[in-house]
């Protein structure tokens, strides 16, 4: 509770985590907040003293809006939580909200053919994956790349595609791929930070 809030001004909006269907790689989109969630904030006003919300958004908006979020676990992809328990070995577990069993499955059926599980167990390629903060699909592609004696290009690699990183410009001269580019040119500082993360987990460090 912070003293002296009287008023909140409600954008109705919020960055909410979701997974590319396509890549499985997680990254933060605004999205409409929930009745709950508006709720919850109009609540910040007015806890130590009388307070109103001033929402941005018709009351119409409001009522067609879900009263409730979904759960992480029904709207997010598996593949990372997956491998993380097989590599724990913690299942099977007792879930508060148990995961979609189509989505679970799914995640089963990525992680068999990156090689990091088989027969439903995880694999010395899968705990090796597991040692990274990466998705699957990007930690199969630094374990691939350390292997080759090519840690850092593939670390490079999977820091631009993990941290979001854009082209600020049209390239001026034709290249093979937008993401060597962006391999090869200046980062924001997350993504450098994610990549000497990455890199200190390698074996090679070349």
């Amino acid at each position: 509770t912070i003293e002296g809030v009287t008023a909140v001004i409600d954008s109705g909006l919020a960055r909410i985590a979701r997974d590319s269907p396509w890549t499985g790689i997680p990254a933060l989109e605004i999205g409409r907040v929930s009745q709950a969630a508006a709720t919850q904030r109009a609540g910040r006003a007015g806890r130590t003293a009388p307070g109103r919300v001033i929402r941005l958004y018709s009351a119409e908006d409001f009522a067609r809006r879900p009263k409730q979020d979904a759960p992480e676990i029904e709207r997010r992809e598996l593949s990372a939580t997956v491998l993380d328990l097989a590599a724990m070995e913690a299942t099977p577990l007792e879930w508060l909200t148990p995961p979609p069993a189509a989505a679970w499955r799914a995640a089963e059926a990525l992680l068999e053919r990156l090689g990091a599980l088989a027969g439903g167990q995880v694999t010395p390629l899968g705990r090796e994956m597991s040692r990274y903060p990466l998705p699957p699909r990007l930690a199969r592609l630094v374990v691939e790349a350390d292997a080759r004696g090519a840690a850092r290009t593939g670390a490079a690699m999977a820091a631009v595609l993990s941290a979001g990183e854009r082209l600020r410009e049209v390239p001026r001269e034709h290249a093979p791929s937008d993401l060597l580019v962006l391999a090869e040119g200046d980062w924001q500082p997350n993504t450098r930070r994610v990549y000497h993360q990455i890199l200190r987990l390698t074996s090679g460090r070349q």
